[in-house]
């Protein structure tokens, strides 16, 4: 299935990695959709957007396929890193775009891909996120970030690092191992578990919801909104209280989807 890398020029880091992509692969100017400049490769197409790429909404409507989304990380603990995560809102509120108590179409593959891509030599810094934030999309998507301080955001080794794991995940440079498809419940915002356990091959994870939004009702959507068959739950056991875990297992065992404890 074809993939849409989507970068934004207010975002340095964004136009950063794609200028580097750009360098690194033949891209031709290719006019515009929807009012955004188009870029091709015999491999990829490439939106350019002039908005913050949470507020992207409709973008789905216009390209095909999965969409990756290059983007500034941000975190509250100047920690510098590379994330990678889906896009959604567990909470009744959606103050970084999408819709309050939706999530978009996760793509547990890719997501994966990119994490080994990343992962594969910087194990230290690299991690999937929690779902959280905008666009909603219909179409497969995800975010890969590079960020977390300024120093390690606006360092060209790092744009040159996450532009040539794109390609590398784009071109199926390697084999992408995993037993099972499978959403993540509990941990933190970076839940390091869950990256672990991926990387080793254990899981794909689609959706993740962190412990501190927890959202039960909202299980079955995020196993529904995944482009591959999620087979299970996988949920950080002690991360969650147990009046919380009880309430997780009761929703699970009524949706008939079986749960591996972590």
């Amino acid at each position: 299935m074809a993939t849409t890398l989507v970068y934004s020029t207010a975002d340095p880091v964004s136009s950063g990695v794609a200028k580097v992509l750009k360098g690194m692969t033949e891209f031709s100017r290719d006019g515009e959709i929807g009012g955004h400049p188009r870029f091709v490769s015999n491999m990829v197409t490439m939106i350019e957007m002039d908005v913050p790429l949470f507020m992207a909404e409709g973008i789905d409507k216009l390209v095909g396929g999965t969409i990756v989304f290059i983007s500034k990380h941000a975190s509250v603990g100047g920690i510098g890193s590379f994330t990678v995560h889906p896009t959604g809102n567990w909470r009744a509120a959606a103050d970084f775009g999408g819709e309050p108590l939706r999530l978009s179409r996760s793509s547990p593959l890719h997501m994966l891909s990119l994490l080994k891509s990343l992962g594969g030599t910087v194990p230290e810094s690299t991690t999937y996120e929690a779902t959280h934030h905008g666009p909603l999309t219909e179409s497969p998507s995800l975010f890969v970030e590079l960020g977390g301080n300024p120093a390690f955001a606006a360092s060209t080794d790092n744009h040159r690092f996450l532009a040539s794991a794109i390609l590398k995940s784009l071109n199926g440079d390697f084999k992408v191992e995993y037993g099972e498809v499978a959403v993540g419940i509990g941990g933190t915002h970076y839940p390091r578990k869950f990256t672990k356990l991926a990387l080793e091959g254990k899981y794909a994870f689609g959706h993740i919801m962190p412990n501190y939004a927890l959202a039960p009702d909202m299980i079955a959507q995020a196993v529904e909104m995944s482009d591959l068959e999620v087979e299970k739950a996988v949920v950080e056991w002690k991360s969650i209280k147990a009046a919380d875990r009880e309430l997780i297992t009761r929703r699970l065992e009524e949706l008939g989807i079986d749960y591996d404890r972590v």
